[in-house]
């Protein structure tokens, strides 16, 4: 079963990146390759990742708005939204993604020091 996902409006106004974050993130270096519509693959390495997207920095161009396949993402294959750049680190939004890598993902953050420190309240 894929988890399909409309992109989110991006909120003008918004104080900080962490209130518009849907899900928490934790850091994951992982190298993977983004597929663009033209079939050109750019490598990669992951920063950080959540249930709704991920940080990456690209060896390559990718152009915001561009929609791109990743892989690996948790064992498999997700088509992704670039949502912003700075420099070679991309913002990511997934769009259509596994609902076991969707799970993946989220047992990866359970598993993370971040989920420790926010369970002890620090």
């Amino acid at each position: 079963m894929n988890v399909r996902r409309e992109p989110r409006n991006t909120s003008v106004g918004v104080s900080s990146v962490a209130e518009r974050r849907r899900q928490p993130r934790y850091r994951l270096s992982e190298e993977m390759t983004f597929r663009c519509k033209d079939g050109s693959e750019i490598a990669g390495t992951s920063v950080d990742i959540s249930e709704s997207g991920l940080a990456a920095m690209a060896y390559g161009l990718l152009r915001v708005g561009e929609t791109v396949e990743i892989a690996p993402v948790a064992g498999g294959r997700a088509l992704a939204l670039v949502r912003h750049k700075l420099g070679q680190l991309y913002g990511i939004e997934f769009v259509d993604i596994r609902a076991e890598q969707v799970a993946k993902i989220g047992e990866g953050y359970r598993k993370s020091e971040a989920w420790r420190r926010r369970a002890r309240g620090g």
